[in-house]
């Protein structure tokens, strides 16, 4: 997990820990009525803190078990932000960890297919600048072609 992905996977923690607190104040609320204990707000309220709960444990399991990695600049890594040429178009997406994948802003876990084929690339070392990779994505191969590798500063 880079520094990045750590502070993001943090910043997690301390949302989901709200708003269980804010799930407790209601269902506290709810409790002092016989008729709310049996509503289905009430069991909605519960279901929703007890997901909650296994959140912040996945959350606090992840904190507790990574690793501090650094990306390398020569191929792309979990940490790298490359810029892609893909058909008619280039973008850039940022290799994450992947509790905090989200294409919409441009990250991208390593399960997702483009990462995959970035970080497979070369016999498994990566791709370095240069090199054109498909992707198998659930549309079809993607063609993409690597013309910048970045790596966040520690």
């Amino acid at each position: 997990m880079t520094r990045r992905d750590r502070e993001r996977t943090l910043e997690d923690l301390v949302r989901v820990r709200a708003d269980i607190g804010s799930l407790n104040e209601e269902i506290a609320k709810l409790s002092t009525d016989e008729e709310d204990q049996e509503s289905a707000a009430y069991a909605s309220k519960q279901g929703e803190r007890a997901d909650l709960i296994r959140k912040e444990r996945q959350l606090m399991d992840l904190l507790s078990n990574a690793e501090e990695v650094k990306g390398r600049s020569d191929v792309t890594s979990v940490g790298s932000t490359v810029l892609l040429e893909f058909p008619g178009e280039q973008e850039t997406r940022r290799l994450t960890i992947s509790q905090n994948g989200d294409v919409a802003v441009g990250r991208v876990s390593p399960e997702a297919p483009i990462a995959q084929a970035l970080l497979e690339a070369n016999q498994g070392e990566g791709a370095k600048v240069g090199d054109t990779v498909i992707a198998d994505t659930p549309s079809g191969p993607l063609k993409m072609k690597v013309l910048e590798i970045t790596v966040e500063e520690s």
